[in-house]
């Protein structure tokens, strides 16, 4: 076929030849190009109909056409509003982009400003969330200023609604009625005053039409359309009823005060005692020389009893026994306490010391203490409790053993295809000189100036001849010979590598048909001798997730960009290999130089050991675990001393007690906010008088006395704000949930959780408004929540013809 196209070619000449190249131009930049082309018009026989409400929801021209359509209404603030979620984002986008433009006209300078637009700006942006939805979608659609999700969202409410017109033969498109057409021109009249006359209407309808390039009748059938639409969204809309009680009482809703109390407890308040790693029971004085042995974290001592007080002798300590047992006790509690372990000793009943470890300082392994006195026992209470805790815990984090992942890493290294570099010749060396010679300089000869001026001095250099410059040349060559094999030999690695990862995967599907099992294939005569033919080095590794980076610097794995900005391992690849794909699909650089991951096996998560676990886990887990369940014993009987008598409790711990009296959640937010100025105006004016008093003169007479009182005064006030906002915040959680509790003046919990619990009571309610409501209030009311209601309405049933019609392509 080429033989003959070239002779038809040569026999036509150079004319056929220009119309063949210019084809296939054509063609190719028509198929590459990111837009559509002409092949976009070629009917597509593999395009499957999607029926929706008599559109074919997978033709791209109808779709085109619906687009059009919908931003021809849009000009005329003439859309459907969308879903809440699809509105409320085009708002907050609308909104910031109205915030943008009054922050680029305050940037733009006085002179530019005009105040009476932004005023009006202002305002419009501070109604915004007063106005209804069909509103809102109406004010973004003129803008503009919306995304393609709020166009799809009101292409499919508009062709829904459209669809049911259609279907219930409401108002169509041919019939011409005067008192339809008295409507419709209404309805343009509410879109924009003066398109009720037909002049000023065929004059917008034909400049909005030429923009997206539909003529004025066309639109003037766009918004025939919409109006339709617009009429069975009115029938949803009106779905919403309330009954007159029901109206009466949602007028009460929030207008009601409340008297009651709210009580505080703190865990930080509670005197919750760490429990003791171990307890010395000291029965009597022991014996001169006999001595106790503590290891703890890296600190390791023997402390042993003398008659009088000696120097310390390297990790040996010396306790005097003094004349009685409670003198020996504060001397070893003194000991044991100076030598800063991580653990406070503590005096108990008895004579005893407890060890109470400092949760900031555990120790990873299980510290140890040893007595070799009769007198001196060591209680270990904490041992059993530990190993129990434990045993019920051991199958979670951080006691279980981790998944792990056993791996050989197949290691092509750069060395081994790395070849030193001969001796440069003669010739070489010289031309390198030759090509490079204003590199080689040497100080110029300087002559001695007598003119008597201190002037700078400024060195100047010449060429060297090659004979001089030969070692620093030699040199440079070498250097460069070296990096050039070190550079070949790392391309010969990755050849190698991707070769093998080439063989490797071609060898896959005939070793899975051929072995049953992935041990058999692992471990199979093939597997092992493409490895050693290759001539690579398997290196066994084996990970947990938590110890990938580790593993990873070992075997000095570089992390790809994509790892990078994702912050992600390298060995997380060969984390998520299987049995099906046991081989990593890319090779990967390394410090020695290309890898190639291969799968041995992987060991599930299992119930970890005691002897496993670490000291400080087990201390930490069990020491929570005990404080919740105290805190937790100490809110009931807190409760019940509340409950008991239903008044002012004694204080359990450090119970915090708030008081309010007739107060609303408005009423008492409007308080406490007065409150916080007046203390904010309080604390600037301090502050003012003490900027004062410190730039006249700081160490003048008097001065340094009246600052610290001026000190004092701010410490107090800050405090002041400090409990002001902690009773905002009891007070306001009471009466922000008032309408669920019971006005009876009994306590009753509120809210418990690991740090604090709240416990309060009602004890009286007011009304803020006439029980009595006028009937113009009730109309307002009733007229306000069936809008609500139908608007929820409309929302669901648009939602499930749109779902109903779309099917599972939503």
């Amino acid at each position: 076929m080429i033989t003959s196209l070239q002779n038809f070619i040569s026999s036509k000449g150079k004319f056929v030849f220009v119309l063949l190249l210019f084809l296939v131009v054509v063609s190719f930049v028509l198929y590459l190009s990111q837009g559509s082309s002409v092949f976009d018009l070629i009917p597509d026989p593999n395009r499957e109909r999607k029926e929706f409400y008599g559109y074919d929801w997978n033709d791209p021209d109808q779709r085109r056409s619906l687009s059009i359509a919908n931003r021809v209404a849009a000009d005329f603030g003439s859309v459907v509003s969308p879903g809440e979620e699809v509105l409320q984002t085009a708002e907050e986008d609308y909104l910031q982009n109205l915030q943008g433009r009054m922050q680029a006209a305050f940037q733009g300078g006085e002179a530019e400003m005009d105040r009476d637009a932004l005023q009006q700006m202002f305002s419009y942006m501070q109604a915004w969330p007063n106005f209804p939805n069909d509103m809102k979608a109406r004010e973004i659609a003129r803008s503009g200023n919306y995304g393609q999700d709020f166009l799809q969202a009101v292409i499919e409410y508009k062709v829904a609604l459209a669809g049911q017109a259609d279907s219930w033969g409401l108002m169509p498109l041919h019939l011409n009625h005067p008192a339809i057409n008295s409507r419709f021109a209404e309805y343009l009249n509410g879109l924009a005053p003066g398109m009720d006359v037909e002049e000023n209407r065929t004059r917008a309808l034909s400049f909005v039409g030429s923009r997206h390039g539909v003529s004025g009748r066309d639109a003037e059938s766009i918004l025939y359309d919409s109006f339709r639409t617009r009429q069975v969204e009115r029938i949803y809309l009106d779905s919403g009823y309330a009954l007159e009680e029901e109206v009466r009482a949602d007028l009460h809703t929030g207008q009601f005060a409340w008297d009651g109390e709210v009580a505080k407890l703190r865990a930080d308040d509670l005197s919750f005692q760490q429990p003791a790693w171990r307890v010395m029971q000291i029965k009597s004085l022991p014996k001169v020389n006999e001595s106790i042995n503590v290891k703890y974290g890296s600190n390791e001592r023997r402390f042993i009893f003398v008659k009088s007080p000696r120097d310390e002798n390297g990790t040996t300590r010396f306790v005097s026994l003094g004349k009685a047992l409670p003198e020996f006790r504060k001397n070893l509690q003194s000991a044991l306490n100076g030598e800063d372990f991580g653990f406070e000793c503590k005096p108990q009943e008895k004579n005893s010391l407890a060890l109470i470890p400092k949760p900031d300082r555990l120790p990873l392994n299980t510290p140890s203490i040893s007595s070799t006195s009769k007198q001196v026992v060591l209680v270990d209470g904490m041992s059993a409790k530990l190993r129990e805790f434990h045993n019920e815990r051991k199958v979670e984090s951080p006691f279980a053993k981790l998944p792990r992942t056993f791996a050989s890493a197949t290691i092509f290294s750069s060395a081994k295809f790395l070849t030193e570099p001969g001796v440069p010749d003669e010739a070489r060396l010289r031309s390198y000189f030759e090509r490079n010679q204003l590199d080689f300089t040497k100080p110029a000869p300087t002559e001695p100036s007598n003119d008597g001026n201190n002037s700078t001095v400024v060195e100047k250099t010449v060429s060297q001849t090659f004979e001089e410059a030969r070692e620093e040349v030699s040199k440079r060559v070498i250097a460069r010979d070296k990096e050039d094999a070190r550079r070949d030999a790392d391309l010969q690695a990755r050849d190698a590598a991707l070769a093998f990862l080439d063989k490797l995967n071609g060898l896959r599907d005939k070793l899975r048909s051929k072995y049953s099992t992935f041990n058999e294939l692992r471990n199979s005569a093939e597997l092992a001798s493409m490895i050693e033919d290759a001539g690579a080095r398997a290196q066994k590794i084996s990970f947990s997730r938590e110890e990938m980076g580790t593993q990873a610097m070992v075997l000095g794995l570089e992390r790809r960009e994509s790892e990078r900005r994702a912050n992600r391992e390298p060995l997380e690849e060969v984390e998520n290999l299987n049995e099906r794909m046991f081989f990593t699909r890319s090779v990967r650089k390394s410090r020695q130089g290309y890898v190639v991951f291969i799968l041995d096996h992987k060991t599930p998560q299992q119930p970890g050991s005691y002897e496993d676990a670490k000291f400080s886990d087990l201390y930490r887990g069990y020491t929570a675990e005990a404080a919740g369940k105290y805190f937790s014993d100490q809110i009931d009987a807190v409760l019940a001393k509340l409950q008991a008598k239903n008044k002012k409790p004694e204080k359990p711990g450090n119970l915090r007690l708030f008081k309010t009296v007739a107060k609303s959640p408005a009423l008492a937010r409007a308080g406490f906010d007065a409150k916080a100025r007046t203390l904010g105006g309080r604390i600037q004016k301090v502050e003012e008088e003490r900027q004062l008093l410190t730039s006249a003169d700081a160490n003048a007479s008097g001065n340094q006395t009246k600052i610290k009182k001026l000190d004092d005064l701010l410490k107090s006030l800050r405090q002041k704000i400090k409990e002001g906002d902690e009773e905002r915040a009891a007070i306001m959680g009471l009466l922000e949930t008032a309408q669920t509790l019971t006005v009876d003046g009994n306590w009753q919990e509120l809210e418990r959780n690991g740090e604090e619990a709240t416990f309060v009571r009602l004890t009286q309610v007011y009304s803020l408004i006439s029980k009595e409501s006028t009937e113009e209030a009730i109309t307002q009311r009733r007229v306000a929540l069936e809008a609500k209601r139908g608007q929820a309405s409309r929302e669901l049933i648009l939602g499930d013809l749109v779902s109903a019609g779309l099917g599972s392509s939503r």
